[in-house]
């Protein structure tokens, strides 16, 4: 017996709602997304603009520093020979530059971006998985 026409517009316009607020919510998410995303370009911005700067500078200073360092040790302490004050420079660079990548890759595992949104997810999941069961306790 074929299904009367009423039943079957009231699926389809259940069916459209369903879609619509399935478009509505994305088209919110992706909103909140755009803002956050845009927020932390113009902050990722400033902040890697300075740091280049900055960065540059100091490299070209320290270089000039490490030159003059070693060829002050060397005159004063190895009898003229750079290379050992060097390679002792070097080590100790090297060491320091480990320990500051280990603090760099734990801050970073730290790190907490697009919060709100994740944060926005995390409710959803969970209205929808309690949604899911009030539907399933009402069969």
């Amino acid at each position: 017996m074929p299904e009367p026409e009423n039943e079957r517009r009231g699926i389809r316009d259940a069916a459209r709602a369903a879609v619509g607020s399935g478009l509505e919510y994305a088209r919110a998410r992706g909103e909140l997304f755009a803002i956050e995303a845009a927020e932390a370009k113009g902050k990722a911005r400033t902040i890697s603009t300075l740091a280049a700067i900055g960065l540059a500078l100091c490299i070209a200073g320290y270089t000039l520093a490490l030159a003059l360092a070693c060829s002050w040790l060397g005159a004063t302490l190895a009898d003229g020979d750079w290379r050992i004050p060097a390679a002792a420079l070097a080590g100790a660079h090297l060491f320091a530059g480990a320990v500051l990548l280990v603090a760099a890759r734990s801050r970073a595992r730290k790190a907490r971006l697009f919060h709100s949104s994740i944060a926005q997810f995390e409710q959803d999941r969970k209205w929808l998985q309690e949604t899911r069961q009030s539907l399933k306790s009402r069969r």
